[in-house]
């Protein structure tokens, strides 16, 4: 972040140090050089009025590589005069005479008006300089603290509507120069988070209905991440240490989890009668625990959503819209907008207290709430600016653009802050395939894409036909990506059950796709073979009522195939022996080599059959194409049924 300043001219400089000298000199100006690493400064005489000084400069100088901080504890200077101009007035400026430049405007009365609660500034060399000027009488000064740190950033980054941008309010700098990020393709950015480890900002648009991203380093180019199934995402939370993000939805009435890319989403509460409308979201310090507002309660629950506590707040609660958590991860606060107040409570449930009440409107319709160690800050939907009221000071400040904007989402960002060790899950996401949890002291995967039942093997069928009829039990599919495991329908599917398949394989898919677009499929092969049970033609048949035993080369549907009971070769003849519930035990001779040997029963009028010959008429069951067994002259030969066969045509020897 670049640094605020506005540099004086090199001659302003040297005539102040003149000015300073002659005054030194004449006994109405001090001139102090402050090395210590820590210490306190104020004017002679302080708290009293100190007439006869008239000027008074503190130089402090830290070690190269370090910064000064310093801490104005009280300041008690005139206001401003009927112009608007400080006549009496405190300047802190960075770096030495003549070498200047203001961190901030000089100011007067109580404090500046930015930064406030606490007037906290901090230098951008190792040398801070601090003047006071005092030309009225009542003027008492100020009393300050000071101390070599190392440098730091703290921003209250705001997001600004009309213009989508998001607005970095530096704690320790002037509002002459203010840096802004801009939402390129936003059209009414709302809530704001940050990831401290990739410095990304992440925001909802409740308008284009998105969620996005931007870098802090390379703020030009928004990552929109989740755009489907989202309706008001009024509350967004990063979970920068187990690499998850988290969102509310009040008109979805949802609480959703993803990765931090936007995959893998999955919703962790859905609309329950005890809880509707979700709207703040807020992670407790380890990211193990989230906590959401509902219209009169505030839940929390594990990071995965189980073992929700709906009633983790509730009684004496009736629009909590913003949740926060203190730096130290001890108290989770709320504000209630119809109460008009701040509580807070222990994050393990304990020690409810109000901390802050108000009946002057502080908190109507109110947005957006964070916290810093020495603030609390807000915006309103209605209101152009961002509020903020000191926890000592008790007063209410505010803070608005020259360039007026409605405010939105809040995000207080210190660069110091110190950040609990990363979870596994964030780390090649625990070794999860979708989303990674932490549990305990170690963490959990969890799936989102429909579950899959009664996924059909692979089918395999013989049919002396081109085609075949194919039946099975379907499958179905449970929704993962939400809290309620809904059973879903297939999507679509390539084949029912008693579909006809064409000889040879063919493959049957369903897709299942749940309503967040996660989707999951079941396939499997139906394969339809060519039957091949063949035995030797016999010249005569026993005769049974209604059945007969026939012997064919290529039997029809209906004809079933018997396994053998015996197979004997003796020489180059096979015996084949089987058993039948119509006609007992038959026998089969085939000439080894020569054909496959079986036996099949058919259902069919009694009938005596001959032996076919070369004028032989075509029997019904033989099929175009296939040969089958004659005799002639007391040779076998095979002939084909080389046409399309009617009752009365005529086979021709092969």
């Amino acid at each position: 972040m670049d640094s605020i300043s506005s540099t004086l001219p090199f001659q302003t400089s040297c005539w102040l140090i003149f000015f300073i000298t002659f005054l030194v000199s004449s006994g109405k100006a001090c001139f102090f050089t402050l090395t210590e690493s820590e210490g306190t400064f104020a004017p002679l005489l302080y708290p009293q009025v100190n007439l006869d000084i008239k000027l008074c400069t503190w130089q402090i100088e830290a070690p190269i590589g370090k910064v000064v901080e310093i801490l104005f504890e009280e300041v008690a200077m005139n206001s401003t005069n009927e112009n608007g101009f400080c006549v009496d007035n405190i300047t802190i400026s960075d770096g030495a005479a003549p070498f200047l430049s203001e961190i901030i405007p000089p100011f007067c009365g109580d404090g500046p008006p930015w930064p406030r609660y606490p007037t906290q500034l901090l230098s951008q060399s190792h040398v801070m300089t601090v003047t006071l000027k005092k030309e009225l009488v009542g003027s008492r000064g100020f009393r300050a603290s000071y101390k070599h740190v190392d440098s730091r950033e703290e921003l209250v980054a705001v997001v600004a509507v009309e213009n989508p941008a998001i607005i970095l309010f530096d704690r320790f700098a002037s509002l002459s120069y203010i840096p802004q990020i801009p939402l390129i393709g936003a059209s009414h950015p709302s809530a704001l988070s940050f990831d401290f480890i990739t410095k990304y900002f992440y925001f909802t648009d409740i308008r284009a209905k998105f969620i996005g991203r931007v870098s802090l380093k390379t703020p030009f180019a928004v990552e929109k991440l989740v755009t489907d199934s989202i309706q008001n995402p009024l509350g967004v939370a990063v979970a920068y240490l187990t690499g998850l993000l988290y969102w509310t939805d009040a008109d979805r009435h949802e609480v959703s989890v993803s990765r931090l890319d936007g995959t893998y989403r999955k919703s962790i509460m859905t609309l329950t009668p005890n809880c509707r409308t979700p709207r703040g979201v807020v992670l407790s310090r380890d990211h193990k625990y989230i906590f959401w507002t509902c219209e009169s309660r505030i839940v929390k629950s594990k990071a995965d959503g189980s073992e929700q506590n709906l009633d983790f707040v509730s009684g004496n609660i009736v629009n909590p819209t913003a949740l926060a958590i203190d730096s130290d991860g001890t108290y989770l606060y709320w504000m209630d907008t119809h109460l008009g107040a701040i509580d807070r409570i222990r994050v393990d449930g304990a020690g409810r207290i109000n901390v802050l009440s108000s009946d002057e409107g502080f908190f109507d319709n109110l947005h957006s709430f964070v916290m810093s160690d020495f603030a609390y800050y807000w915006t309103h939907p209605g209101k152009q600016q961002m509020q903020y009221y000191g926890k000592s000071e008790q007063a209410l400040q505010s803070v608005y653009l020259v360039v007026r904007q409605t405010f939105a989402g809040l995000y207080y960002y210190k660069s110091d802050l110190d950040i609990p060790e990363q979870h596994l899950c964030s780390t090649e996401n625990g070794g999860c395939n979708e989303l990674c949890f932490p549990a305990e002291n170690s963490f959990k995967c969890n799936e989102v894409t429909p579950t899959i039942s009664n996924c059909p093997d692979d089918i395999l069928e013989s049919s002396s036909s081109l085609y075949m009829t194919v039946n099975w039990i379907e499958p179905t599919a449970v929704s993962r990506s939400s809290d309620q495991n809904e059973i879903l329908p297939y999507r679509s599917r390539s084949h029912a059950p008693m579909s006809s398949f064409i000889r040879g394989t063919t493959e049957v898919v369903y897709l299942f796709r749940d309503d967040l677009g996660y989707e999951a499929e079941c396939s499997f092969n139906v394969t339809v073979e060519t039957r091949t049970s063949t035995t030797i033609y016999r010249s005569t048949v026993t005769e049974v009522p209604q059945s007969s035993i026939i012997q064919s080369a290529h039997p029809s549907d209906d004809f079933v195939s018997l396994s053998p009971m015996l197979l004997i070769v003796i020489g180059s003849v096979i015996l084949v022996v089987c058993l039948t519930a119509i006609t007992g035990v038959v026998v089969v001779l085939c000439c080894c080599g020569c054909c496959k040997c079986g036996c099949g029963i058919k259902e069919q009028p009694p009938m005596t059959q001959q032996p076919l010959s070369m004028t032989s008429q075509v029997p019904p069951w033989t099929t175009k194409g296939e040969s089958y067994p004659v005799a002639s002259g007391g040779v076998s030969h095979y002939v084909t049924n080389t046409a399309f066969i009617e009752d009365g045509e005529y086979l021709t020897i092969a």
